[in-house]
């Protein structure tokens, strides 16, 4: 009798054992599946966040003419003007770097006081209809355009 009873406490403990080793298992397994999807996500989300920046910041100025592009010293600006055509941001590459300077656009543009957006090796401004622009960087390009134009 007490053989038995010892022989149970075993399985049982034995049992125990297994369940608990594959709980342990799944855990671990599912923690990393868990942090490469969420890594992915980041990585999406860094690489889509300049082209987002640019493409909220055409759609706020939704005014007819308040998008064009001007020769840079080192390749296009792309200027965002107010509904005025006062005060705006310039959006241009330099040194591997998207920046943008807010101010009054009839003041010559000084690169030193831009603000960094994003690293980038490309940046290039192709306006596809007036108002609708294909911007491209390392990340992708974005086609965006104020609406105003076309509703």
């Amino acid at each position: 009798m007490k053989r038995s009873a010892t022989a149970l406490s075993l399985l049982t403990a034995a049992a125990y054992l297994i369940f608990l080793t594959g709980f342990l298992v799944l855990v671990i397994l599912g923690a990393g599946l868990f942090r490469r999807v969420t890594d992915g996500q980041s990585a999406n989300n860094d690489r889509r966040a300049m082209l987002s920046y640019i493409a909220s910041a055409v759609r706020s100025a939704d005014a007819e003419g308040c998008l064009y592009v001007e020769a840079g010293p080192d390749g296009p600006v792309f200027v965002i003007a107010d509904r005025e055509g006062v005060w705006g941001s310039r959006l241009y590459l330099e040194k591997d770097c998207l920046m943008e300077v807010y101010g009054r656009l009839s003041d010559p543009l000084t690169a030193s006081e831009g603000s960094p957006i994003g690293t980038t090796t490309v940046f290039s401004v192709e306006e596809e209809k007036p108002g609708f622009f294909r911007i491209t960087t390392d990340e992708g390009c974005v086609l965006t355009g104020v609406r105003s134009e076309y509703y």
